[in-house]
């Protein structure tokens, strides 16, 4: 028996600051069609990517260099980030980190530190809110399209996540 293709609609929202990213630059590349800018008045910095998946929900994405991450950290500011993103998708927030790709001169000699400040956030954040790490811009936009196209299949209860892995999607 044929599976039925899923012919519904779903868009990607990208917020305005993050429109020339890398990711943004492939997903404009992959679907175009899909894709939209966000400008709002006024506006609304919660989510740097806005997932409206087939059944019509509305996913929330932050997503964070690992070096911005680390900032972040240090600077508090990612916990307010990520509670006014909760708060906006609740059920529907997620935190997207891309692998680093480098450190600057002045910060390889802290780069174990880094890695284990970021990644250590990262695991304890994963018990609130579901949390992804991808390893490129292109791997990113690859997840975030399977996501926006089969987002209805995943569900998050309390503290947990089903996962689903990415060969079912």
């Amino acid at each position: 028996m044929t599976k039925k293709r899923d012919t519904r609609p779903y868009k990607i929202i990208i917020d305005i600051h993050e429109k020339d990213n890398p990711i943004s630059r492939k997903l404009y590349e992959k679907i175009p069609n899909y894709v939209e800018v966000k400008h709002e008045t006024p506006y609304d910095p919660t989510g740097d990517y806005i997932v409206v998946d087939r059944d019509g929900t509305h996913w929330g994405f932050e997503r964070k260099s690992f070096l911005d991450c680390w900032q972040s950290i240090c600077s508090g500011r990612v916990d307010g980030q990520l509670s006014q993103l909760a708060a906006k998708y609740p059920g529907h927030a997620i935190l997207m980190l891309e692998a680093p790709t480098y450190f600057p001169r002045n910060l390889q000699h802290k780069s174990y530190i880094i890695r284990k400040t970021v990644l250590t956030f990262f695991n304890d954040r994963s018990l609130i809110m579901p949390c992804w790490y991808v390893l490129d811009a292109d791997h990113a936009a690859n997840v975030l399209i399977k996501f926006a196209k089969v987002a209805h299949r995943v569900e998050i209860h309390g503290r947990g996540l089903i996962v689903v892995r990415e060969e079912e999607l």
